[in-house]
C-alpha cells in the first residue's frame, strides 16, 4: 500500500495497526508506505505543509508512535523522482536524494528523535529511467551510500541503514504523440529497477502524463508487473547483476560522481537551505538545457516524437478527458517538471486543432543518392510537426516538377539534391513559384546560394539544424502567409 499526502496519515496509520493486530498478521509481512515528505513538497510548491517546517519532527513524531513499532510501515519519504522529471541527470538524483535523507536524518537527531527506529521507517523514491544500465547502477549505488551515511550515526544496529526503495516510471521522456511507445519505454525501466533491486515498483498507464486515463491503460501498465514476475521470473534472483563487471564498475563511477554531488549540498548547507537558496534548481536546469539542446539537434532520440513520428496520427481521441497538458520547457522556481516532447508536441498539436495541414512537396532532381537521402531527411524532419508528406519520383525536368508543386498547392516545397545541383535549381524554381510557396533547402548551402535567398520566406535544413527551431520558424512564416 502507497498513500500520497498527510492529511489523516494519524487516523489511517491508527486504523491499519489495530486492523493487524487484530487479524494477528505478522508485523514482517507488512508493507505500507505513508508518504510524507515535507521536504520535496518545498520543492516542487514553493512552500513547505500548513502546519509549518519546524512542526515537521513533531509530526513525524506522531507517526513513528502510531506504528506500534511494525517497520513495516514506512512514515518518511524522500521523494527524488521529481529531480528527474525537471530534468536532472541520474547522478544529480541519487545525490540531492542523499542530501534530502541526510537532512532529515539532521533535524531527527536535533529534535532527539530515535533514529534507530525511525530510519527503517524512511523510504527513498526513485525515478525508473530511459539509461537502462544507468539506471541499475544508480539503485545499487544508492544503497552503498546511505548505509555509508547512516553509518555515521553509529547505530547498534547496523542492518538499520539498508535502504528501501521504491521506484516509479520517469515522466520526463514520455510522449503525447505514438503514446504506446510508452509502454515499451516503461518495461524497460521496470527491469532496470527490479534488477536494480527496487523494493516497491509502481508502473504508470502509458497515458498518463496527458490523459485522466482508463481501464485499458491501468490494466496494461498491470500486466507488465505481472509479465516481469510471472512469465519473466524477474521476482526470483537476488541480485542477478552482481558480479557483472560492467555494472559493477558503473556502480562505482555513479557512487562517486552521486558522493561528490552530495558532499556539495552538504558544504552548502544541506539540502534545504540549497532548495530554499535555489542553488539545486540551477544545477537541475543547467543539465536540463544540454539535455533538451541534444534532443532538440536529434542527438538523443523519442521514437515517434523527433524521429520517425507517424504523420498521419491525431491525437484529439486521446484529449478528450485530458488533464491539463504542460508544455512548459524549461523549469523554474520552484522546481517544476516538463517532459522533452512537449514543445513538438505543442507544434503538431496546434497544427491538428487548426483543422488545416500544410502539404510539403519533395521536388527530387539529380544524383540520385543524395536525392533520395535527403527527400528522406526532410520527410522525417517535417513530419514532426504533423504537415502532410508528398513524396515523388524523378521528374524529367525542374520545370514539370514545379508544375506538380503548384497544382497540388503545396505549402512548403523541398528541393532535395547535392549542394552543387541547388545553385543552378533554387532560382529557376524560385522564378515559376513566386510566393505561392515556400521554398526549403535540404542540405548544406554555399555562401553564393544563400546571397539568393528570399530570406524573407525560404531557407535551409540540415542535420545540423535545430529541429525545434527549424519548426517554429515554418510555422511563422506558414501564419504570416495565412
Amino acid at each position: 500500500m502507497n498513500f500520497s499526502g498527510e492529511l489523516f496519515f494519524e487516523t489511517l496509520i491508527s486504523q491499519l495497526v489495530n486492523f493487524i493486530e487484530k487479524q494477528n498478521i505478522k508485523s514482517e509481512k507488512v508493507n505500507a508506505f505513508f508518504e510524507f515528505d515535507p521536504m520535496a513538497y518545498r520543492s516542487i510548491n514553493g512552500q513547505c505543509f500548513p502546519h509549518g517546517e519546524g512542526n515537521g519532527m513533531q509530526k513525524i513524531k506522531r507517526l513513528l508512535v502510531a506504528t506500534h513499532g511494525i517497520s513495516g510501515i514506512k512514515i518518511l519519504g524522500a521523494n527524488a523522482s521529481i529531480f528527474p522529471n525537471a530534468g536532472s541527470s541520474p547522478a544529480q538524483e541519487l545525490g540531492f536524494a542523499l542530501a534530502m535523507g541526510a537532512d532529515y536524518l539532521a533535524k531527527a537527531s536535533n529534535a532527539k528523535l530515535p533514529l534507530e527506529a525511525l530510519v527503517p521507517r524512511m523510504a527513498f523514491t526513485f525515478s525508473a529511467g530511459a539509461e537502462y544500465f544507468i539506471e541499475i547502477a544508480k539503485l545499487r549505488a544508492a544503497r552503498l551510500l546511505w548505509a555509508k551515511i547512516v553509518e555515521q550515526y553509529v547505530p547498534e544496529n547496523p542492518k538499520i541503514g539498508k535502504m528501501y526503495i521504491k521506484s516509479i516510471n520517469t515522466q520526463f521522456n514520455k510522449t503525447l504523440y505514438d503514446p504506446h511507445v510508452n509502454t515499451l519505454r516503461s518495461t524497460t525501466e521496470a527491469m532496470a529497477a527490479i534488477i536494480g533491486g527496487c523494493n516497491a515498483l509502481q508502473i504508470l498507464p502509458y497515458d498518463y502524463t496527458f490523459s485522466e486515463g482508463n481501464d485499458f491503460s491501468a490494466h496494461i501498465a498491470k500486466n507488465i508487473a505481472i509479465i516481469l514476475n510471472e512469465e519473466a521470473y524477474f521476482n526470483q534472483p537476488q541480485d542477478s547483476s552482481a558480479g557483472a563487471y560492467y555494472i559493477e564498475n558503473l556502480t562505482d563511477k555513479m557512487a562517486e560522481k552521486a558522493w561528490a554531488i552530495f558532499l556539495d549540498i552538504e558544504q552548502n548547507g544541506g539540502f534545504v537551505k540549497s532548495i530554499k537558496a535555489n542553488y539545486i534548481q540551477q544545477k537541475i536546469e543547467a543539465i536540463a538545457q544540454l539535455r533538451y539542446n541534444k534532443f532538440a539537434r536529434k542527438q538523443d532520440v523519442l521514437l515517434g516524437t523527433n524521429q520517425y513520428p507517424n504523420q498521419n496520427e491525431t491525437v484529439n481521441q486521446y484529449l478528450k478527458k485530458t488533464k491539463n497538458i504542460d508544455f512548459t520547457a524549461s523549469n523554474s522556481l520552484p522546481l517544476n517538471s516538463f517532459r522533452l516532447a512537449a514543445p513538438y508536441e505543442k507544434i503538431r498539436l496546434d497544427v491538428e486543432q487548426s483543422g488545416y495541414r500544410p502539404k510539403v512537396f519533395l521536388l527530387t532532381f539529380g544524383n540520385l543518392a543524395m536525392r533520395k537521402a535527403r527527400a528522406s531527411f526532410a520527410a522525417n524532419h517535417l513530419a514532426v510537426a504533423g504537415y502532410e508528406i508528398i513524396e515523388n519520383t524523378i521528374f524529367s525536368s525542374l520545370e514539370e516538377a514545379t508544375k506538380e508543386s503548384l497544382r497540388l498547392n503545396a505549402d512548403i516545397t523541398v528541393l532535395c539534391s547535392s549542394d552543387t545541383e541547388y545553385e543552378m535549381a533554387y532560382p529557376k524554381v524560385k522564378q515559376l513559384i513566386g510566393k505561392q510557396s515556400i521554398i526549403l533547402i535540404a542540405g548544406n548551402i554555399t555562401d553564393e546560394l544563400k546571397a539568393l535567398f528570399d530570406t524573407e520566406s525560404d531557407y535551409s535544413i540540415s542535420a545540423k539544424s535545430i529541429l525545434l527551431e527549424d519548426l517554429q520558424t515554418l510555422q511563422n512564416r506558414l501564419a504570416k502567409r495565412g
